[in-house]
């Protein structure tokens, strides 16, 4: 998951933020991390014939959506869209009415298109982000999300 994450932030959001930016990024991680959000949050994978195509973590304690992640030569494909639909239903199994999250400025348009709503830009931390919330009630799932792989 790290080093798709990783290659993922290096790749597409080089036009929003600094090399500095990105690498302070990617390079926050520890393993000891990784595995208290392996125990603690819900995440699902994308994959086909065994490759992990993308995977989004979300925490119920705080609603909060973690992390989306997609392979970045596989994007477009509605590979996140799918990811996202199996969070909100997760979500509303879980009794969560609203969910939330800090976009990087680069994914600040693709929650938009999901109906996400923008709360405030943030520019007091290492990177800028922006504030979203995504009330969960009735959810249209969309039509081009079908990528041909499995979610576990």
């Amino acid at each position: 998951m790290k080093e798709l994450h990783d290659r993922a932030v290096l790749k597409l959001c080089q036009n929003d933020y600094t090399t500095e930016q990105l690498m302070g990024w990617v390079n926050k991680s520890s393993l000891e991390k990784y595995l208290w959000r392996l125990e603690t949050q819900r995440i699902f994978i994308a994959e086909l014939d065994g490759k992990m195509l993308g995977f989004v973590r979300w925490y119920p304690k705080t609603d909060e959506l973690c992390s989306i992640c997609v392979d970045p030569d596989l994007t477009r494909q509605g590979i996140a869209t799918k990811l996202m639909e199996f969070v909100y239903i997760d979500a509303i199994e879980h009794d969560g009415s609203e969910l939330w999250l800090d976009a990087s400025l680069t994914a600040v348009p693709f929650y938009q298109a999901l109906g996400w709503d923008y709360v405030v830009l943030s520019t007091d931390g290492p990177l800028d982000c922006v504030r979203m919330v995504k009330n969960l009630g009735p959810i249209r799932t969309q039509g081009n999300s079908d990528f041909g792989g499995k979610l576990t």
